[in-house]
């Protein structure tokens, strides 16, 4: 090669880095505070301290800075993604089997869907690990979760933990004995979507949440009602109860949950015709963010809402205190980084309240995660007031709250992980002093 041919060769490689650079240096991505993509919070300009200085986690803080706002970030994300399927084995159906052990922050997921330790990557590795000989799905790690992915399905492995399990049942026990025996309190538990995935080799990924859900409902005092949520959504499995690209259940699956809450409750669910329906398209979720895998993306969500028709007021307070009027049901997917599940309740609050035109002095309070969100408009119809209450952000007594509401009806609504994850239950029972 000519003494030219090097010079543009150096040239080619050169111009590219010193373009990025230049281009990180003029117009890095500083001000986005979320990462739409990976549904996560993103590295904020740090803050100069000398202890951080000394102890050398200030320049981790830069690194980290420029890593999250590096010009082009999300391509190359969903190149790197790309690139690593391409490494899987293909099956008779075209789906890859992949373990990706570097995986993506998983944002909200990490809270309600999978928890630190609620998926077992042990258990993957048990079921055949980072190979399949009959193509039926695609295995994915996820920091600490564990994802199963089916054609354009993303979804949460589940492993089943009896001390979770005893531990959740003993806090909702605990809870019955510190306040008035006349009020009315229920569990209900939701299946996730790989509880009802078809293959039965795959199934073996997952312990059994059917199990799981019944070993706690056994657990529970003659004085707690559980709720066979569980049976209701696997009768309509078929249809679209659960998103393909995040771990939580539709609008649809929430509904059916609603009825087998109204049959235990005692009450007649109402109709869902006679909501009116707004779809919003074009929903990628936590799973999606976990995964990054394109089968999933090329098939987006719709999130299907049925807006209350029922006149309420809903106030969210993020401190306890200072209350501020919000949208119960949005119309929108938002634009904020919240995702698209937001649109139910705008998210997840440390304490939320609804009051409603329904004068029967019936008076709830959900204590829940993010699974109740869509559950919660359908039950206005029934409800004079509905406080909703989410033990990871709340900080104060539940009995005293109780006590000071006057509730006529206490419901503990979650999804699977309270059976795989005892930081649930730990935080319900910080939330309980023995005196209310």
């Amino acid at each position: 090669m000519t003494q030219n041919g090097y010079r543009w060769n150096v040239a080619l490689f050169l111009l590219p880095v010193a373009a990025l650079a230049v281009l990180n240096l003029v117009k890095p991505d500083g001000n986005a505070k979320v990462s739409e993509l990976e549904k996560r919070e993103l590295q904020a300009w740090p803050a100069f301290s000398v202890d951080k200085l000394v102890h050398g986690t200030l320049f981790k803080e830069y690194d980290d800075y420029f890593s999250d706002h590096f010009v082009f970030r999300n391509g190359f994300v969903e190149l790197g993604s790309a690139a690593k399927e391409l490494k899987g084995n293909k099956g008779s159906d075209g789906i890859s089997l992949v373990v990706n052990k570097g995986g993506n922050n998983m944002g909200e997921a990490l809270d309600d869907g999978g928890g630190s330790g609620g998926t077992d990557p042990e258990a993957v590795a048990a079921a055949g690990g980072t190979a399949s000989d009959d193509g039926e799905g695609e295995v994915v790690s996820a920091e600490s979760s564990t994802y199963l992915v089916v054609k354009d399905k993303a979804m949460l492995l589940y492993q089943y933990s009896p001390a979770s399990a005893e531990a959740y049942a003993k806090a909702i026990n605990h809870l019955r004995s510190l306040i008035d025996p006349k009020i009315r309190v229920y569990s209900m538990l939701v299946p996730s979507q790989v509880e009802f995935v078809e293959s039965e080799k795959l199934r073996k990924l997952s312990g059994s949440q059917k199990e799981a859900f019944g070993h706690v409902y056994e657990l529970l005092d003659s004085g707690v009602k559980g709720v066979p949520a569980y049976e209701s959504v696997e009768a309509h499995k078929g249809e679209y109860v659960y998103f393909r690209s995040d771990h939580h259940w539709t609008a649809l699956g929430a509904y059916y949950g609603y009825q087998a809450l109204a049959k235990t409750m005692g009450f007649d669910p109402v109709p869902l015709d006679k909501y009116q329906e707004k779809d919003l398209p074009g929903f990628l979720g936590t799973a999606y963010a976990a995964t990054l895998n394109a089968e999933v993306k090329k098939h987006p969500d719709t999130v299907a809402t049925f807006p209350p028709f029922v006149k309420h007021t809903y106030t969210v307070y993020r401190d306890g205190v200072h209350g501020v009027k919000r949208t119960l049901v949005e119309g929108k997917i938002p634009a904020d980084g919240r995702g698209g599940y937001a649109v139910f309740l705008g998210g997840d609050f440390a304490l939320s309240r609804i009051a409603t035109d329904v004068k029967n002095g019936q008076k709830l309070l959900v204590i829940k995660d993010s699974y109740a969100n869509a559950v919660v408009p359908f039950l206005l119809p029934h409800f004079q007031e509905i406080e909703v209450l989410d033990p990871r952000y709340f900080k104060g007594s539940l009995p005293a709250e109780i006590q000071k509401r006057g509730f006529t009806d206490v419901l503990f609504l979650n999804g699977p992980v309270v059976t795989t994850y005892t930081g649930i239950a730990k935080l319900l029972e910080e939330r309980m002093p023995t005196k209310a």
